[in-house]
């Protein structure tokens, strides 16, 4: 954590450790691996990175992103979306632009838009390369073309993220969406060899509970062909 937080640092160390709990045992059994609730619940941390450098305009933009923020846990997405339209028109410049961007994404997402949330995506990606929710663009990114059943984009995203984020706490849940995606894409041998490798790295977790689940599935799927 940056000594520039000074006495705060230790809240936002247990923030941390609290939202990485939280990424362990929300939607863990779904078939995809979308973290946009986990995003949105941390929205908080992501506007305090923000609020460092506490310019009216940063201020002014991070004030509207929490108004939206309360609408899009409400799941009422036109007036989310309006309003971070309202940030990314009207304050370019601001350091909450690419949240404000990322959440309409989301947005998107949860309606059933996935082409639509893929660009917002995208954009991001290309414009905001250093923006702290980048490793959450680049999943959910993936998860739309989960949704699309574009296993190899999909997994050219998913294998990216863990080369790129190797410590990344999104880290074992992309895992489980690169085994997922080899089991689309009828490659069961390195499936498989991805659920051990969960199963090693992330014993006593509800991930390797899940790895093995699927593991014994597709031991069942054998027996029966």
């Amino acid at each position: 954590m940056s000594t520039q937080w000074g006495s705060k640092g230790k809240n936002q160390d247990i923030f941390l450790s609290t939202f990485k709990k939280l990424i362990e045992n929300i939607a863990l059994y779904k078939k995809q691996v979308f973290f946009t609730f986990l995003v949105a619940v941390s929205v908080v941390f992501f506007v305090f990175l923000f609020f460092r450098r506490r310019s009216e305009i940063n201020v002014q933009a991070a004030n509207i992103l929490n108004n939206a923020q309360q609408h899009y846990l409400k799941q009422k997405h036109e007036e989310a979306i309006s309003l971070y339209d309202e940030i990314i028109n009207n304050y370019p410049q601001s350091q909450v632009v690419s949240l404000a961007l990322f959440f309409k994404g989301n947005c998107l997402y949860e309606e059933g838009k996935y082409k639509e949330a893929s660009t917002i995506y995208k954009k991001q990606l290309i414009q905001y390369k250093k923006s702290k929710s980048i490793p959450f663009v680049e999943v959910n990114l993936g998860s739309c073309y989960e949704e699309e059943e574009n296993w190899e984009e999909a997994l050219k995203i998913y294998e990216k993220f863990v080369e790129n984020n190797p410590e990344h706490m999104l880290v074992p849940g992309v895992y489980l969406a690169i085994a997922r995606s080899y089991e689309e894409l009828n490659k069961k041998e390195l499936a498989i060899s991805t659920y051990q490798k969960i199963i090693a790295l992330y014993s006593d977790t509800l991930w390797e509970k899940t790895a093995k689940f699927r593991l014994k599935e597709l031991d069942s799927d054998k027996k029966t062909e």
